[in-house]
């Protein structure tokens, strides 16, 4: 009874987070201390959903979370690493109940959904490369998802190439917008401490 209670007050506070998120964000809906913008639902490639269209930011609720946005899928060695130390974080600290998604935009899939064979066949086309990277990298706990600009809109994300989003309680605690070449080893070390401050991922040997 308790966590149904749980859940259904997670559901609640998510609809008015969407439905508040606009006025309260501005221009800037990323900002530290603004509510997440809202659920969307992107292509899962890997993870329990794969092979579907599922919300993650539904699911999770008011968990803490890490949620990356890539804009293409060509990957700098930093991206890559970032990738990994995140996963690695995870997985050294599932009692933190964290959970870690990158969510690519593909800038030649107008809409994820597909209006036509054609757009469904360039999603599965890319999602098997999005596959072939998250088994390269041997991801285990982030989930690889693939999504259209059209579908992420409202989180008003900028040309940067990568954007990182550390929330908690569907609150904004710490947001990166960076160019590929500001996806450094320094900035990953950042990201990564920020992890561990604001999350709870405490590092381990």
């Amino acid at each position: 009874m308790r966590r149904s209670l749980v859940l259904l007050f997670s559901l609640l506070l998510l609809a008015a987070v969407a439905a508040d998120a606009p006025a309260r964000g501005g221009k800037a809906p990323l900002k530290p201390g603004n509510d997440l913008p809202g659920p969307f639902y992107p292509y899962n490639v890997t993870g329990p959903h794969k092979g579907h269209f599922h919300s993650f930011v539904s699911e999770h609720g008011l968990g803490p979370a890490v949620l990356v946005f890539h804009r293409g899928l060509e990957v700098s060695d930093a991206f890559k690493d970032l990738l990994k130390q995140l996963d690695t974080a995870l997985e050294k600290n599932v009692r933190a109940n964290l959970a870690g998604y990158v969510v690519f935009i593909a800038e030649d899939l107008p809409e994820v959904f597909g209006v036509n064979d054609k757009d469904d066949d360039r999603r599965e086309e890319l999602a098997a490369k999005l596959d072939d990277l998250a088994k390269a990298l041997m991801l285990k706990r982030v989930t690889v998802c693939l999504d259209s600009k059209a579908d992420v809109e409202k989180y008003g994300l900028g040309d940067e190439s990568v954007t990182v989003v550390l929330y908690r309680e569907l609150q904004i605690l710490a947001s990166h917008s960076l160019t590929r070449n500001q996806v450094t080893e320094a900035r990953v070390k950042e990201i990564r401490g920020e992890v561990a401050e604001k999350l709870g991922a405490k590092r381990k040997k």
